[in-house]
Parts: structure tokens; sequence; C-alpha cells
């Protein structure tokens, strides 16, 4: 079978984004650099954030199948490569959670998990 392609997301920083007080996000912000993976949806619908908090501002939405890829930082998924500190503070990142189970939200666990393309038969 063939791969699904990879999902679209818009980005648009925010000023907003940048004003809403969101609490400490620096350990997300400011973490080394992490491992590139891919990543398919499984929930009927994901939520694409501007800061890697579930408070923090939507900027889109993924559906189940889709297929992204990103930098994991610890629970979140970075969509966007190369973004400074100062851009990520303002709100200019695209963040997905990767599992919900500790949030202890019903019905919220995991909602990335990792793609693996099946390789090619010939």
């Amino acid at each position: 079978p063939k791969a699904k392609p990879k999902a679209k997301v818009e980005a648009k920083a925010s000023a907003k984004a940048a004003s809403t007080d969101l609490g400490d996000l620096s350990c997300w912000i400011l973490h080394p650099k992490g491992e590139w993976g891919s990543f398919t949806v499984k929930p009927e619908q994901a939520m694409v954030r501007c800061s890697p908090s579930t408070k923090s501002r939507p900027k889109g939405m993924l559906k189940r199948g889709d297929i992204v890829e990103g930098e994991i930082r610890s629970e979140w998924l970075l969509l966007d490569k190369n973004m400074s500190h100062v851009d990520l503070t303002a709100g200019a990142g695209r963040w997905v959670l990767i599992d919900g189970t500790p949030l202890k939200v019903p019905g919220l666990g995991t909602i990335l998990e990792r793609y693996l393309a099946e390789p090619e038969v010939k």
C-alpha cells in the first residue's frame, strides 16, 4: 500500500500567542535538539498548537491517518525545523502532543504513533 501524503498545517505567528500566560515552557522551547521522526495520527483529530501546552492557542487540526514529521521534544512533536528560541517563544511554532495519557483526560491516549514506511519490495 502507498503511504498517505504528509499533512500540511499552516503556520502563522501571532502577537496574541506571545501574550498568553502559559507558564514556564522553557523546558520544551530551550530543549536541546531532539530526534527527528515520522508519526501517524491515531485519533479522529489531533490539535496543532502554537506552543507545547494544551492551553495554548490552536493553529490547526490533523486527522486520523495523517503522517507528520518533526522533532521530538519530550512529550511534544515540533513540526518546524530550525526555528529560533525567539520565534518559538512568540508562538510561531507548530506543536502536537505525542501522548495524552499522562494528562488523565478520559478518551485522550496515544495521539501520535511512530510511522515506518513499508519497504518497497521489487
